[in-house]
């Protein structure tokens, strides 16, 4: 892994020295100049002290080790071990006296309980806590988390901690200290989709908008959205359209609802959406917005509904018009919901058509979770006579007890 500690400093100086006479980085009047840390030369194993341009790293509680067997970048990272309570100490070299941004690159190294991860910051009055990690750092290879955490000017240290199995606790990489930037958008684009639209869910999707931006400081927020129903069949199919965000909660991903419309009003003429004030602010890096609807119940499932987003407006006073095709989608019937009789997951579906054409749905009732075995599952059944318009209720036809 490659444990990287970059600061842009923005005075004017004219010597070698990473921090001026006045103890103090990163202050207003500094020229940029970045500055780097590594630990690829380091030797692997336990991490003790190391001084370096940007501070001194000091191990705290618990065992933090240079891990020479997983990295982002390079062959090196750092790990907290975890148990009860594992610490590493960064002390800056002076004090920030300009708004930063922390990031990293981050690998949850276990998927059992307990687990957090925390930093906190000292001002010079105590430590605050300024980032909350337990439910955002992803399992998996690959460090599929990357954190960003505003630093308050006058940060004198940073604490990491974390508390987990015995062994196991946190991977961190490429660590980064720069001054915060002011957010711009840097790309627009409509993506591919190809997903039935579904009667009977609350929302299915239909168009999905991809906003890449940078910087978090004055976060931009998206103001209003301007499309038609193009290469919909027949209007009235819709009940209403609503217009999703993707976040990120831990290692899941949700949609909020940010915004609705009465389908009937606009039909096929165009519409918009309006959002109050920081409704839907922008992070940093890539943003999902999604376009969905809801289907009327007795929709014609041989229908089409599809949209074209015509133009798009930010609160910076920015327009972006994509070109694109419409986004239509096929229609078709939600047979079985999570939920649906108490039951938790519905899974690996199967489709058969009998000799007199009615069609026979099979799939598994999951009905604690939507893991595999060992668990409560049975096999369920639900048959369609009408070319799967509709559907009789669910059998269970194998209960495995």
């Amino acid at each position: 892994m490659r444990f990287i500690a970059c600061i842009a400093f923005l005075t004017s100086f004219s010597s070698g020295n990473a921090v001026n006479p006045e103890g103090a980085i990163l202050k207003s009047s500094d020229k940029n100049i970045e500055l780097s840390t590594s630990f690829e030369k380091v030797k692997a194993g336990p991490l003790d002290r190391l001084k370096t341009s940007i501070g001194t790293w000091k191990s705290g509680a618990g065992k933090v080790l240079v891990d020479n067997k997983h990295s982002k970048t390079g062959k090196h990272c750092l790990q907290l071990t975890g148990g009860e309570e594992c610490t590493v100490l960064l002390e800056v070299s002076g004090t920030i006296e300009v708004p930063c941004e922390l990031t990293f690159w981050a690998e949850r190294w276990t998927s059992r309980d307990p687990f957090s991860f925390r930093i906190s910051a000292n001002l010079g009055k105590g430590w605050k806590q300024i980032y909350d990690g337990d439910n955002a750092i992803r399992v998996g290879r690959s460090f599929l988390t990357q954190v960003k955490v505003p630093l308050p000017v006058g940060t004198r240290q940073l604490r990491f901690s974390c508390t987990s199995p015995p062994d196991k606790g946190i991977l961190i990489d490429d660590v980064q200290i720069a001054p915060a930037q002011p957010q711009e958008i840097t790309g627009v684009e409509v993506l591919p989709l190809s997903l039935p639209a579904l009667a009977g869910n609350e929302t299915s999707a239909l168009l999905k908008l991809r906003i890449q931006t940078k910087g978090q400081q004055n976060p931009i927020s998206l103001t209003g959205l301007h499309a038609t129903l193009a290469g919909t069949t027949n209007p009235s199919d819709i009940l209403s359209l609503q217009v999703r965000q993707s976040t990120s909660e831990g290692r899941f991903l949700s949609s909020k609802l940010i915004a609705l419309l009465d389908a009937g009003k606009p039909g096929d003429k165009p519409f918009v959406f309006s959002f109050p004030e920081h409704a839907c602010l922008l992070a940093e890096g890539t943003n999902h917005i999604w376009i969905s609807c809801r289907l009327n119940t007795k929709a014609n499932i041989d229908h089409r509904v599809g949209v074209k987003c015509r133009k798009i407006t930010f609160s910076n006073g920015k327009t972006i018009q994509p070109r694109h095709a419409p986004s239509i989608q096929r229609m078709g019937v939600a047979v079985r919901n999570g939920g649906d009789d108490g039951v938790h997951t519905y899974r690996i579906p199967g489709l058969a058509t009998t000799n007199k054409g009615t069609l026979i749905g099979v799939y598994d009732i999951r009905r604690r979770s939507g893991g595999d075995l060992p668990g409560d599952i049975d096999v369920g059944m639900s048959r369609s006579t009408d070319g799967g318009r509709t559907w009789e209720p669910m059998k269970v036809i194998m209960d495995m007890g």
